[in-house]
């Protein structure tokens, strides 16, 4: 299951009280990041894209109501955190799928599967 982590979230959006995390390193200048197949108790998902470190990853790229975005001014070769989560205040069992594709060709990056 997911917990709150102690990252602030820098979004307006959502309640990141159930969130989870993905990386990915860019391998072009562009991503498109595409929550998809989610089902559960909690099917209002939201996700935000930060660049930096683990320890530093300062404010969000991107922060996304719509399941599917794209990432802005992200660089080659650099690594990119998701952070995922519901609107939910409550405890939820919801799962999805997370892709991220490279720039506007949909080359595959990272896809995983994950209950929130």
């Amino acid at each position: 299951g997911a917990s709150a982590s102690s990252q602030v979230s820098g979004c307006t959006n959502g309640n990141p009280t159930d969130d989870v995390w993905y990386k990915f390193t860019a391998n072009s200048e562009g991503a498109i990041v595409t929550l998809s197949s989610v089902v559960g108790t909690s099917t209002d998902m939201y996700f935000a894209v930060y660049g930096g470190t683990c320890a530093s990853l300062g404010t969000p790229l991107i922060c996304s109501d719509p399941n599917s975005n794209t990432v802005p001014s992200i660089t080659l070769g650099q690594t990119y955190y998701v952070r995922v989560y519901t609107y939910s205040t409550t405890q939820n069992s919801t799962t999805f799928n997370i892709c991220a594709y490279a720039g506007y060709s949909l080359r595959h990056i990272l896809e995983s599967s994950f209950e929130i």
